[in-house]
């Protein structure tokens, strides 16, 4: 099982967006997503929201105090449940809140419970470890191969990818992907 995320569409060069990956080569890759995270925007929003990072499936890091954020109006109260414990917060003058979280063990899955005037829920949370991973494009070569031109013919397989594929069973490894964009 795994989780995929697009990036956002709009670039705005305050936002910053983490993209959490790992690659082992000639195995199923994959790790991702990060509880810390913050995207800044301007403007009220009557709702409490999200960033689009923090969505079903993601994986946080275990045994480190968790910075959740987002948007609400402002002066709204909002609560954070997760794993047993309640933290609260307030939004402040640019419509975006911070609650910290108290570190979770690893496992789950959890689901999070975002309340405010309306409430949001995050399902199948996993705690674990969560690696960062850059490089080359083979960073990215899928163990199927290729698809250069989109049309699903897969060229150029990983050694050994077809046995590795049918004997793949890590439901609790999951990926995120940021979709390339040009820079403007």
């Amino acid at each position: 099982m795994d989780a995929t995320i697009g990036c956002l569409r709009r670039r705005d060069p305050r936002r910053r967006l983490p993209v959490a990956l790992i690659h082992r080569t000639c195995r199923i890759a994959l790790l991702g997503a990060l509880g810390p995270v913050m995207l800044l925007e301007q403007g009220a929003r009557a709702a409490v929201r999200l960033p689009a990072i923090l969505s079903d499936n993601m994986v946080l890091q275990q045994g480190r105090p968790l910075v959740i954020r987002g948007w609400a109006d402002v002066g709204e109260g909002i609560t954070l449940e997760v794993a047993g414990q309640s933290k609260t917060g307030m939004t402040g003058d640019a419509n975006s809140w911070s609650v910290t979280l108290d570190p979770l063990p690893a496992g789950g899955p959890y689901d999070l419970k975002v309340t405010g005037r309306n409430v949001v829920e995050v399902h199948n949370i996993l705690a674990g470890e969560v690696w960062l991973g850059s490089g080359q494009s083979n960073m990215e070569q899928a163990l199927a191969g290729w698809d250069f031109k989109g049309d699903g013919v897969r060229t150029a397989p990983v050694n050994d990818s077809v046995r590795e594929i049918a004997t793949a069973n890590f439901p609790a490894i999951r990926m995120l992907t940021v979709k390339k964009r040009q820079a403007e």
